[in-house]
Parts: structure tokens; sequence; C-alpha cells
């Protein structure tokens, strides 16, 4: 169907939406496939609004764009604001960054040098009287929350471009994030059994000149989505204690005779499930959906 946006859709719902919008902040708006308006967000800022109308439950939006980013703002507000406090999660990652004054650089043209300075300048100038101290790509997502999870929530990581399809990756980050906010689940955690998701790479920053570990990334090996996420020391020796699936008793057990308390090790397994370093045992753990 050819239409403008959702325009031909009417009331319809799909269980996936994607786009790739026009969404350069552009001062001249001559290439129709690529600029966005001034701001960058004529076109875009329509897509997000219509998810609310046109994305059934269940479903998934995903949108890769580049976003103006301001100091003091972050791009989830503007995000919020367009989809007009629908209740929906949102998951943002940022895949690469320009400052202003490079992206100037990077879009202006000019067949001799005096023609590409003004063309910076034009570009430039547009960047600041939008507020834009860089700008970054970004892939979206959006889903309906689930009001047993709590309010809507939003999550922004940091990710290389994958180099493949990455859509299943997306659809756990959903999930393992619900899970972590499920009012049920230290009691849930306390009759159930742990394992790592897969293979783990650690990398550890360590000052020079002494011993102490200042801290440690870890990175879950094999994924579309190469995302490092900082542990602290708890949530890294839990880690070395799922060499095999092993019972949250156990682990409590163990770390009670380190004198750490369980509300601390129950809260780092949540935040190890959150992102996705480690998981119920499902054939155990029946007693989640």
């Amino acid at each position: 169907m050819v239409g403008d946006l959702f325009e031909a859709m009417g009331d319809e719902r799909f269980d996936l939406i994607t786009a790739n919008p026009p969404f350069v902040p552009s001062p001249f708006n001559t290439l129709r496939f690529r600029d966005g308006g001034r701001s960058g967000e004529d076109i875009q800022m329509r897509v997000v609004a219509g998810l609310p109308r046109h994305l059934a439950p269940g479903g998934i939006a995903q949108i890769i764009t580049e976003l103006g980013e301001r100091d003091a703002e972050p791009v989830a507000n503007r995000l919020r604001e367009w989809i007009d406090g629908a209740p929906m999660d949102i998951y943002i990652i940022r895949l690469h960054e320009y400052s202003a004054a490079k992206y100037a650089i990077g879009h202006a043209q000019g067949d001799d040098y005096q023609t590409f300075l003004d063309a910076v300048q034009q570009w430039g100038s547009n960047l600041h009287a939008q507020g834009y101290m860089r700008v970054v790509v970004t892939l979206i997502s959006f889903q309906w929350s689930d009001p047993s999870c709590g309010p809507p929530w939003t999550r922004v990581e940091e990710a290389v471009s994958p180099q493949r399809a990455a859509g299943p990756e997306i659809e756990s980050e959903f999930h393992a994030e619900r899970l972590a906010r499920r009012t049920d689940l230290p009691e849930i955690l306390r009759r159930s059994w742990l394992r790592r998701t897969g293979p783990i790479a650690l990398l550890d920053a360590q000052l020079l000149g002494g011993e102490k570990r200042v801290n440690t990334k870890a990175t879950l090996m094999g994924q579309a989505l190469t995302i490092e996420r900082q542990l602290d020391p708890v949530e890294r020796e839990i880690l070395n204690h799922l060499e095999k699936r092993i019972a949250v008793a156990e682990l409590l057990m163990i770390f009670r005779q380190l004198n750490i308390e369980e509300a601390t090790v129950l809260a780092g397994i949540t935040s190890l499930l959150r992102r996705r370093l480690a998981c119920i045992d499902a054939q155990v753990a029946s007693v989640i959906p």
C-alpha cells in the first residue's frame, strides 16, 4: 500500500513496524530521502507519534535513525513526548555519536574551499540553532508495557553497529527487563537455579601502581549486539559461582558466610538477569512463564 506514513492504514495494527526515516538535521532539506527538516525530526517524529495507534499488543517497533542531542536533555524525554504518554517501554541502543562540528564537516559540500567553508558554517549554525551538541546514531525499539512489571521504563545502552540481525536479542532484552521488574522476583529466585547465559568476556581495569581493581566490564560473547556492562564486586563474584548450574539458596548460603546480606546478593542476581549475563534455569524454575 502506498501512502503518507500511516495514512493508508486506517486503524490497522501490526506486530512489527520498522522505519529508517529521513533524519538528517539539514539547513537545505534538498535530499528528501535523507533530510528531516532543520531539526531532523519532521518525519521521524510523525513515525513515532503513530505507534500508539498502530502497534499491536505484543508487537515491536524498531527504528534506526539519528537524533540530535542537547546537553541536560535525554533523548528519551523527546520520545516520550512524541508518543504522548502512551504506556510503552523504550529500549535505546546508541551505536555511534558525532560532535556537532564533525557532523557539520561531514555533511558540507563545495566545489571550492570557500564554498565548502560556507557550507560548514551553514550546517554548524543550524545545529547550534537546534541546541544540538552532538548527533547520535540510534536503534530505538518500542513495545507496549506490561502493567504487572510496574510503570513504563526506558533503557539506554551503547553497542557497536551489529553486523547481523539483532532482533531476537532485542526481544530478549525486553523480556529480561520485565523479569527484573517483577515484584515477586525475590520469591521466585529463592526457589530457583541459576546459570550463565553463555560465554562471557571480562575486562578488568586496574589502577597502575596498586593492586586495587577499578572496575570490571562484562560482554556476552557471540551476540550481534556487543554491549559492555559494568559489574560491581558482588555481581562478578556471583558470575564466578555460575561455572555450573547452582541453586540460589546455595548462593545465598555462600555469601552469608562472607557476611554479605541476602538483599545485596538478590540485587546482584537481579542485575545480572536484567543484563542477560545470567538466567534462571528453565528446566528447574518452571515458575517462570
